[in-house]
Order: C-alpha cells, then structure tokens, then sequence
C-alpha cells in the first residue's frame, strides 16, 4: 500500500492516541480516587460524579474504542497485504496485532508504514540481518 507522508502522520497520531488516552484517563481516575479518598479522611467528602459530568468521558473513551477497532482492522489487513514481508511474516503479524493491539500497532507502524522501502535499509538490525545473509552491499568497505 501507497502512503503518502501526510496520510502516514496522520495514522500515527491515530495510532499514538489510545496510548495518550489510556494514560490520561488512569491519571484522571487515579486522581479522582485520591481526591474521594484524601476528601473522607479530611472530613470533607466530595459528592460523586453524576452521570451528566461524566458524559464527556463516555463519548471520549467511546470514540478511543471505535477508533482502536478501526485500526485493528487497518493494520491486520495492511500486514496481510504488505508484499515487503513474506506469507510466514504476514501471518505472524496479523496475529500479534490483533492479540496485542495497541502495544503492537506503534511497532508495526515504525517498522512498515513509517519507512520509505523504497530505500535501502537503514535500520541498524536489517543491516545486520542483510550482513548475515551475505548481502554484499550490507558490509563496510574497508579503505
């Protein structure tokens, strides 16, 4: 698949955002439930949280898991198709990605969208991998 560097900033943010999501709203609950706590042992309970106030969180954790599944769809196909990979690899990756979603999908986009193939590899680990091959364009030349 073709993408051009806009559409690839774009599916990182994507890709980046239910990290940034997951952290911020277990810091909101963690500090919510340190204030409940921290409020009773002063004396000064805080009423709970209605539901009308909670709204924005619904919607927001809502959208987060709409656009998890979006891009479990994504890149499960996009590594299905991906012709930089041979059918064992696809396979392992359509499997890692939809059973660790959103810890693996930032791996898999820094390691086959991000990159430009069209380049040689410039990835410290696919030199070694091309070196161990015997690739001899991969070696250093000596002077």
């Amino acid at each position: 698949m073709r993408m051009t560097k806009a559409m690839k900033i774009l599916l990182g943010a994507a890709t980046a955002w239910p990290i940034v999501y997951m952290v911020g709203f277990s810091a909101i609950v963690f500090s919510a439930a340190m204030g409940a706590v921290m409020g009773g042992v002063n004396g000064g309970g805080s009423a709970p949280p209605t539901v009308g106030s909670m709204a924005p969180m619904f919607v927001l954790h809502a959208f987060t898991m709409l656009e998890t599944l979006g891009l479990l769809v994504f890149y499960v196909v996009h590594a299905i198709k991906n012709d930089k990979l041979d059918q064992n690899t696809r396979l392992l990756w359509a499997v890692v990605i939809f059973v660790g979603n959103v810890l693996a999908m930032p791996i898999y986009y820094f390691l086959h969208v991000w990159p430009d193939h069209s380049e040689p590899a410039s990835n410290p680990l696919q030199r070694m991998a091309r070196r161990s091959a015997g690739d001899s364009t991969a070696r250093a030349t000596k002077p």
